[in-house]
């Protein structure tokens, strides 16, 4: 578990890096060819690359300050699990990873259909750039990855002391029939096959 928490970490710092990259954004210029008829007909006329603090809504900015921020807190939480610290914010780090995939999945959706600047004669859009489809990327393994963990570990705990004690039950049985096989071969003695039956039987 710890190296998936790792890994999980790792991913994390990886796309906060990726979110001040020029490339996860287009921003696209389109002019009004007739400044006197509001949103006429308009033409592409440039383009540029931006990272995800490139947006120019207010929605847009603080969706993106809060994507760095929670995935920041994935990163640090996984990291802090990895290192083997325990503390109550770890038990609940999954929540933490899938979090930070609505928030990627609302900003997404945001930038893509309703982020715009509209004046008279021109407005901007936006568009996902090819580091955006990257990120997609990354974040699905590590939330599958968190999410892995996460059962695993409640599969780990499912384990009921029941279980534990008809396995050891089971061993001791095993153990006791080998001894009673020495005890017959004669190489061990009645006393002696007395004995290490109390000490198998808890006696």
């Amino acid at each position: 578990m710890k190296k998936t928490s790792l890994t999980v970490g790792i991913l994390s710092i990886i796309e906060t890096i990726c979110y001040f990259t020029p490339f996860c954004l287009t921003e696209e210029y389109w002019k009004y060819e007739n400044a006197f008829v509001y949103h006429g007909r308009s033409t592409l006329t440039a383009s540029d690359s931006i990272n995800i603090f490139g947006v120019s809504t207010s929605l847009g900015n603080a969706l993106a300050i809060l994507l760095l921020c929670i995935t920041l807190a994935v990163a640090v939480v996984y990291l802090i699990k990895a290192a083997g610290a325990e503390f109550v914010v770890c038990d609940k780090s999954w929540l933490f990873a899938t979090a930070y995939t609505a928030v990627l999945v609302v900003f997404l959706i945001y930038v893509c259909n309703i982020a715009e600047v509209d004046e008279v004669t021109y407005r901007w859009e936006y568009s996902l750039g090819w580091m955006s489809f990257i990120l997609i990327a990354v974040n699905i393994i590590s939330t599958a990855l968190a999410l892995l963990e996460k059962f695993r570990k409640i599969k780990t705990l499912s384990i009921t002391p029941k279980d534990h004690l008809a396995s050891k039950n089971v061993h001791s049985l095993d153990e006791l029939s080998i001894y009673k096989e020495l005890l017959d071969a004669g190489a061990l003695t009645q006393e002696e096959f007395d004995e290490k039956k109390k000490q198998i039987l808890g006696l």
